[in-house]
This record gives structure tokens, sequence and C-alpha cells, in this order.
């Protein structure tokens, strides 16, 4: 079963939502109260954590870190590019795909605009994590049009396994992972996938 992401991540927007529902009670506002309850439910759906079930029998497996639909798979000099689309209603929170150590996680600048799109200038934070063989691995996480803020729980010089919490993106978003070209392909363009599905297998 999900669990729920309580932390500073969204225990303070939840707590600002119980609050005013709560004052609504005070002043015996139904509308206030039926509002505030609703984006409060909605919000408990949204910060869900869906579980990650690690892949021991075949630990050459790159799984997915997030949930969502396969909206573009390119091939480019640094690897194989998947771009992964995130509705309002997938879960935000993404994974650690493969074993591997930290080497940077860089927050740039760009604009919010919808993330169902393979543009490349969002406001975004990359992650790169040197996986066993030496390779790089790179997970993008992108704003959208609704989505105004990224967390990331990682920081350079961590180790980290496939499963690890990576981090939240704010409501409509995208995923993008670079994975080296020698994996070898298991999803299709269109495809929707869950976290922890497998995405590529290394040969």
């Amino acid at each position: 079963m999900p669990t729920l992401l309580f932390s500073k991540t969204c225990g303070g927007e939840l707590g600002v939502l119980l609050g005013v529902s709560l004052l609504g009670a005070v002043f015996q506002n139904a509308i206030l109260i039926s509002i505030t309850l609703f984006i409060f439910l909605f919000l408990i759906f949204f910060y869900r954590v869906p579980p990650f079930i690690v892949e021991t029998l075949n630990k050459t497996s790159l799984q997915s870190p997030s949930t969502g639909k396969i909206i573009g798979i390119q091939k480019q000099k640094e690897g194989t590019k998947i771009f992964i689309f995130l509705s309002p209603m997938d879960p935000h929170v993404q994974f650690v795909p493969f074993d591997g150590v930290v080497r940077k996680v860089t927050r740039l600048a760009g604009t919010n605009e919808f993330a169902g799109t393979l543009k490349e200038n969002k406001n975004r934070i990359v992650t790169d994590i040197v996986i066993p063989t030496g390779d790089l691995l790179t997970i993008t996480q992108n704003t959208g049009l609704m989505a105004r803020r990224i967390v990331n729980f990682l920081k350079p010089g961590d180790w980290v396994k496939k499963g690890d919490q990576l981090g939240l993106i704010k409501f409509g978003s995208r995923v993008d992972i670079v994975i080296p070209l020698y994996f070898q392909l298991k999803v299709d363009l269109g495809q929707r996938i869950n976290v922890g599905d497998t995405l590529a297998i290394q040969n």
C-alpha cells in the first residue's frame, strides 16, 4: 500500500489547510470548510508514495524512477534519453533507478510550461549518478505549467540504491532519464509505466 510523504516537503501545506478548515469551523463558514477539506484530501492523495519493489533477482535491471507516460525516447551522444510525463493524478515522488554514487545535483532556472512536451528549458534539477561500471546516469526533474517547486533529497557523495527516494515535483511535471547506450530498452513510446517497472537491462 502507498504511504504518505509527511515531512517538511508537504507538512506545512497540509497544516495550513487544516488550520484554515478549523478556522472556518469556528466561524461556521461551510464553504471555506468544504474547499479547504477538498484541497486537503487531494494533497493527501497527491503526496502518496507508491511502493517501489526492487528487482533483487535481476541486479542489471534499470527501474523506472517515476509513474507516468513515456512521451519521448531519443538517442543522444550521452546516451538514450527517456521522457516521462506525470499528470496531476500520478504520484509525484521520484526514486533512484539504479545503484551508484551521486556525483552532482544541479538546479537550473528556466520556464514553467506544459510538461507534456519535449522542451528542455524548464525549471529543473539534474541529478548525476555514477553507476558501478563508471558510466553516468542522469535524472532530471522538470516543472510543468502548474508546478512551481522541486524537492531533491540527494547530495553529492551519497551512495544510493535502487528504490531510495530521490525527490518530489509539485503537480504536473516531467522526469527525464539518460541511460548509457549499451542498456537494452524494455519500454516503448506512449507506454504508461509505474515506479519500479523495468526501463532497461544492462547488457
